[in-house]
């Protein structure tokens, strides 16, 4: 009976293992999911996507299942298939497109891979846009958030401000209020208030340096500081709150508001004799980085009442941070050596790596956080991938004068379609 019950357990075990045999052997034969090469298309165009290297190693039928799991803001892209290892869609925006591809086989094993689709624009270029002097330079442009057809253009001595409604060519003059009397009075700020407008910020630098606020669209403009101010920034998340540089170019403090200008507070642990390069705020929360010439990158987690300095190498060299609105753990930082390229960091400004955008002032598309631009010495250059890659789109015609200028090149993206961009020059440049 012993005899019996040996043999029984025996071929129990037997077949325990040779079911856990069977099952890692199927798990070795799990089909093979190949999603095909990453493509770079033209807005407009059909890309096909090919999945048709993929297989089961036991040689048994697949089925396909394809999914668009991230696409460009504003991108209305859909799969269509005629052949299911071989779908097609509409690249409809520039930006980044993932597709995830799953492929099954008999008993329902599965395996998936990814690719990506980069749609670039196809005959986009840039448009000097008239109405403007062709001998005017503009130092400073910004454009309204929620009528993005009008933008503000910073001149200098007799012009003032120029303005359009039209996204195209009708400028004016909207200069009422303001105070020039010196061809070395230049206009090198302009900020709209993102909750509200039509109101409009100005900083003049000059011989008349003041720093005024318009409360009906530019038609007219009040002083609210006497002293040159080098930077503004407003904090996106309560406008009420502004931040700024002031003093001369290498002797500059900082300060803040708290009710859009009427008053200010030194930010006594800031208050120093370094050169302000750059305040950029979390449109998230109360974090604001100030970068200060040679010293490195201050971050307050209270909106300004403490700080740390980040001084470590390669931020004590930045020349210009920029903050992406999408992700505020992501910075961009550029270097003061043109030959360089910008650094990022996605731990808030901690540890940084190297990128491919090239030394300039950077800015990051408001609603797709893979598109950056690079704004310098060659005019804009551009990321499709957050940095990783990028292409000269131009313009390639700016005047020396504009190249060696001590002010940075104004740019503005267009947030109702980030394809349009806005550069100030020799006038402005628009790029659709």
């Amino acid at each position: 009976m012993d005899c019996i019950k040996k043999i029984l357990i025996l071929i129990v075990i037997l077949l325990m293992s040779g079911c856990k045999g069977s099952s890692g052997g199927g798990n070795s034969n799990l089909p093979i999911a190949n999603a095909g090469q990453n493509q770079t298309i033209s807005v407009g165009s059909s890309v096909t996507l090919d999945g048709s290297k993929s297989y089961d190693p036991n040689g048994y039928p697949l089925t396909y299942w394809w999914k668009i799991e991230q696409k460009p803001v504003g991108s209305n892209a859909t799969l269509l298939s005629t052949n299911p290892s071989q779908p097609t869609f509409l690249i409809d925006q520039i930006g980044k497109y993932g597709i995830n591809l799953t492929v099954s086989s008999q008993g329902g094993v599965s395996a998936s891979s990814t690719v990506s689709v980069t749609g670039i624009a196809s005959s986009a270029t840039w448009h000097h846009l008239t109405g403007i002097p062709s001998d005017r330079q503009i130092y400073s442009i910004a454009i309204d958030p929620v009528n993005t057809n009008t933008l503000y253009a910073g001149s200098g001595f007799s012009d003032g401000i120029y303005k359009i409604t039209d996204g195209g060519s009708t400028w004016v003059t909207t200069s009422t209020g303001l105070y020039l009397t010196s061809s070395t009075d230049i206009v090198t700020i302009l900020e709209v208030d993102p909750k509200n407008p039509s109101t409009v910020y100005a900083g003049v630098v000059g011989t008349d340096s003041a720093l005024y606020k318009s409360t009906n669209s530019g038609q007219s403009w009040q002083v609210i500081e006497d002293i040159p101010v080098s930077i503004l920034t407003i904090d996106p998340k309560n406008s009420s709150i502004l931040y700024q540089a002031i003093g001369s170019r290498f002797s500059q403090s900082l300060s803040q508001s708290t009710n859009g200008g009427l008053t200010w507070t030194a930010l006594s642990t800031m208050t120093g004799t370094s050169q302000i390069l750059s305040i950029v705020v979390d449109p998230s929360y109360q974090i604001v980085y100030v970068l200060v010439f040679s010293e490195g990158i201050y971050k307050s987690t209270d909106g300004g009442s403490t700080w740390q300095l980040y001084a470590s190498n390669p931020v004590s060299s930045f020349l210009n941070i920029a903050i992406d609105p999408n992700n505020t753990q992501t910075l961009y930082g550029t270097p003061m050596n043109g030959s360089l390229y910008a650094g990022k960091s996605v731990d808030g400004g901690i540890t940084w790596t190297n990128t491919a955008l090239l030394s300039g002032n950077i800015y990051v598309n408001p609603v797709d956080s893979n598109i950056v631009y690079s704004v310098g010495a060659l005019g804009v250059v551009m990321s499709l991938d957050g940095g990783n890659t990028t292409t000269t789109i131009g313009p390639t015609n700016l005047p020396q004068y504009i190249l060696v200028s001590q002010y940075p090149l104004g740019f503005a993206i267009d947030t109702s379609n980030y394809n349009t961009l806005y550069l100030a020059a020799d006038g402005v440049y628009k790029y659709y």
